[in-house]
């Protein structure tokens, strides 16, 4: 009696404590990529003869290495956009400082640059790239404020420019690298959306990391669900299939890249009154999915799946 009790209250006996073991993460890609990319910014920087910051190139290649290649792609060229931005207004606010600002006045270089951010972030508006103004003014005032006062301010936002841009295509280099897996392009996956997303609210985006990996390494899957394209269009949250999807139970197919149906027959509009009787008399055996800017009625026997996008 007494050994079954202590048996018990062994550990990992899993009766006596209650309580579950804690599973530790595993160390990912990523994880092992980012490593990669900072020893190269390191490895870039002895090459150049140790010009310029190493800081902000292993910076700038940690924040740009992301769980699949397209949104290091998107923060990327962010990143870029902000860099040059900022680098090239922070060169002309210190020539401004340096030659037309009286030295009298030495509060007057911080009055220009807190003026000057109002522009920059405009300038990220006007070319599309809202997302890059944080970069932008980061960029800008660590040459304006923090390097304004060097005897040569100019090389300093010229390394910084370069050091970010280097750490940039280091980390998106890196994160292009396919040395673990091949491409299978003979087999065919097909996946249920339904059935796929039936986890917990927080592995959601885990699945879908993991299918945008899928999809960039050259993997041939189809999806199919029993809802419309506006629940399709949720469920993947920007993962965009190379091939259509198949919707509404098998009624139609749907190109998610391009936001469009396969195949979209369009009726005369004096067989509308006549279809709308047709739905009258079938009565409960019908379902109408309502999608825009189409519309779309789908005939379908038997009960109908409830759900968003569905009317």
């Amino acid at each position: 009696m007494k050994r079954a009790d202590a048996a018990a209250g062994r550990p990992g006996s899993g009766k006596a404590s209650g309580r579950e073991p804690v599973a530790m993460p595993k160390i990912g890609l990523r994880i092992i990529k980012s490593s990669v990319a900072v020893a190269l910014c390191f490895l870039v920087y002895f090459l150049r003869g140790q010009q310029g910051t190493p800081f902000y190139s292993a910076i700038a290649a940690v924040l740009c290495m992301q769980p699949d290649t397209s949104n290091s792609l998107k923060v990327g060229w962010n990143r870029t956009v902000g860099t040059l931005i900022g680098g090239f207004c922070g060169m002309l606010v210190l020539l401004v400082e340096r030659y037309w600002l009286p030295p009298q006045y030495p509060a007057l270089p911080y009055l220009v640059t807190a003026a000057a951010i109002i522009p920059l972030i405009y300038a990220t508006l006007l070319v599309k790239k809202p997302t890059a103004s944080y970069i932008t003014c980061v960029v800008f005032m660590s040459i304006t404020v923090s390097h304004g006062a060097d005897i040569n301010p100019y090389l300093f936002a010229f390394n910084r420019t370069l050091d970010t841009l280097i750490g940039i295509f280091v980390s998106l280099a890196v994160n292009n690298i396919r040395l673990f897996w091949r491409e299978d392009r003979e087999n065919l996956l097909a996946l249920d959306l339904g059935r796929l997303f039936q986890v917990e609210a927080g592995k959601q985006p885990y699945v879908r990391v993991h299918l945008k990996r899928l999809l960039e390494r050259g993997a041939r899957v189809a999806f199919f669900t029993q809802r419309s394209p506006a629940y399709l269009m949720r469920a993947l949250g920007g993962v965009k299939p190379e091939m259509p999807v198949v919707v509404l139970g098998g009624s139609a197919l749907y190109r998610v890249a391009e936001n469009r149906y396969e195949v979209l027959e369009t009726l005369p509009r004096d067989e509308v009154p006549r279809l709308l009787a047709l739905f009258a008399r079938q009565g409960p055996l019908l379902c109408l999915y309502g999608d825009k800017p189409h519309a779309a009625c789908v005939l379908r026997r038997g009960a109908c799946a409830r759900g968003p996008g569905l009317l």
